[in-house]
């Protein structure tokens, strides 16, 4: 009797980390190769992006083969970022939109 409740125990753990796995992790992995696709097929120069650390910037180069992308971020500084550090096109309105749901302003 006693035996059969561990594999009962360790059965409801392997479908609570299968929940967890379905729920949380996959999605962001989904939305991850979703960016990078576009990252490596569809990046132009001239294109303003959004880097996961909040950097605003133009495209001036892409080098896919590298994963590096240049962005100019005041005219004439340009910076070199890692392809997997850019979130998405830059989109003022979906960005002020968050800004005002983050100080509640916005339901």
């Amino acid at each position: 009797m006693f035996g059969n409740s561990i594999w009962v125990d360790i059965f409801v753990l392997l479908i609570f980390f299968g929940v967890i796995y379905a729920f949380i992790i996959l999605p962001r992995q989904l939305n991850f190769r979703r960016t990078q696709r576009y990252v490596k097929e569809g990046l132009e120069p001239g294109e303003e992006i959004v880097t996961y650390g909040g950097m605003v910037g133009t495209v001036q180069r892409v080098d896919a083969e590298e994963g590096i992308v240049y962005l100019e971020i005041a005219p004439d500084v340009v910076i070199r970022v890692i392809t997997a550090s850019i979130a998405s096109r830059f989109d003022p309105e979906l960005i002020r939109e968050n800004a005002q749901k983050g100080q509640g302003r916005l339901s």
